[in-house]
């Protein structure tokens, strides 16, 4: 074999024998994070006038996540009306004003229509395609030499305040990536194109699409890569959206969710409160010692999907009631319901606190890593990356030496 007959070979194995082990460890880690698979979850918001986007392409496995903003309660049905048999799988229960439903996986290809059971004027359909293996084109710095580990993929996306002439599609991806979309009028053909800086990667993405046409589908597809790897970029499955008539007028609140809270030992006399919304909306929090509230937090009119405010000058051992509040370009203001916490008496180990929300709702910390984990892991994991590149290029350069 070369190896054993190769000086430079031998000598490397010989001083560095139990950092191969390591580094074959490390590999074989990290390689087997991508292979997890994802079902995409796809939004539909049945607003007071229309399902939106009323029109969307979805994967077979995916899921739809049914969301109520419509000022009353409603129940997505399949057709026909009232038999509901096209596609059991999309009948729903009753889903009250401000909640949301998730379908079980839907596997079955075809075009699908459905409505609101309890107003069977507001319809809509979902195209449900095969699977298939997402194509790629990647590229290296060595000719020949194929990167050993596979390109991120989309593991769950929406598309949100769609208008006449606008859309906001939010993603996420299993592994670090750059944002890119591309989109167009006509299936197949993507003359539009989105992307950030493609030097930079996350794992949360949002484009927001501008200049579109009144009444019209939109054809989109993801790209993804790593840009400190490889030049690698896979393209997602085809999916769709329709631009709302010109005539329409944006009525519509932004929806909040996923509220946490955080005090520490430090901070005894202060609290935040971060949240999520479903479109860039503004951030502000009302709060005080009753539900009447009495204190605001500064306003802030940047238009974000991750909210945080900071609430100071708190009496330590005391409940506080408070709730969000937050408004979209066309100032349709948003405010949750009523929610409390309770400040720190004696020093305790940095930790988050229970929400008590409407309804039994308990919103607890601790169900999955924060967002700023999860970029510190994929940091350290881009990091160990970096050095198995190197090491990489190091085995190739001594393969290519002569014998």
């Amino acid at each position: 074999m070369w190896i054993t007959k190769n000086k430079n070979i031998k000598k490397l194995l010989k001083m560095n024998k139990r950092y191969c082990y390591y580094i074959a460890i490390i590999v074989a880690a990290i390689v087997a994070i991508p292979f997890f698979s994802y079902a995409a979850i796809v939004n539909i918001t049945r607003n007071a006038s229309v399902f939106t986007p009323s029109s969307v392409t979805i994967t077979a496995g995916d899921q739809i996540k049914w969301i109520n903003s419509s000022g009353d309660d409603i129940q997505p049905s399949s057709d026909p009306h009232p038999e509901h048999t096209n596609y059991t799988a999309l009948n729903m229960g009753v889903i009250a004003n401000g909640a949301s439903s998730t379908t079980a996986a839907l596997n079955n290809t075809g075009t699908w229509g459905y409505h609101d059971h309890l107003d069977t004027g507001k319809t809509g359909t979902i195209i449900i395609q095969a699977a298939s293996s997402p194509s790629s084109t990647p590229s290296t710095a060595a000719e020949g030499y194929q990167p050993f580990i596979p390109p991120p993929s989309v593991m769950q996306f929406n598309v949100n305040q769609i208008t006449n002439n606008a859309a906001l599609i939010n993603w996420r991806t299993d592994y670090y990536s750059y944002t890119k979309i591309k989109y167009g009028t006509t299936s197949g053909v993507y003359s539009g194109e989105f992307s950030n800086n493609l030097n930079e990667s996350r794992f949360e993405h949002s484009a927001q699409l501008t200049n579109l046409i009144p009444d019209t589908n939109y054809y989109f597809i993801f790209v993804t890569g790593r840009p400190w790897l490889y030049t690698e970029v896979v393209t997602s499955t085809e999916k769709i959206f329709k631009t709302l008539s010109a005539s329409f007028t944006d009525i519509t609140p932004p929806v909040i969710s996923d509220f946490s809270f955080f005090s520490d030992i430090y901070k005894i006399n202060r609290a935040e409160i971060r949240w999520k919304t479903d479109e860039p909306a503004s951030t502000q929090v009302e709060y005080g010692i009753t539900a009447d509230y009495g204190f605001k937090t500064k306003l802030d009119t940047t238009a974000v999907l991750d909210h945080f405010a900071e609430l100071t000058g708190l009496a330590t051992g005391t409940v506080y009631h408070f709730r969000a509040l937050s408004f979209d370009e066309k100032a349709n203001l948003a405010a949750s319901t009523d929610r409390t916490f309770k400040t720190l008496i004696e020093p305790e180990t940095k930790k988050e606190i229970e929400i008590k929300a409407p309804e039994k709702e308990i919103i607890k910390s601790g169900a999955m890593p924060s967002l700023e984990t999860r970029r510190k892991i994929a940091d350290i994991q881009s990091e160990v990356l970096k050095i198995l590149k190197q090491v990489l290029e190091i085995l190739v350069k001594i393969q290519a030496m002569p014998q």
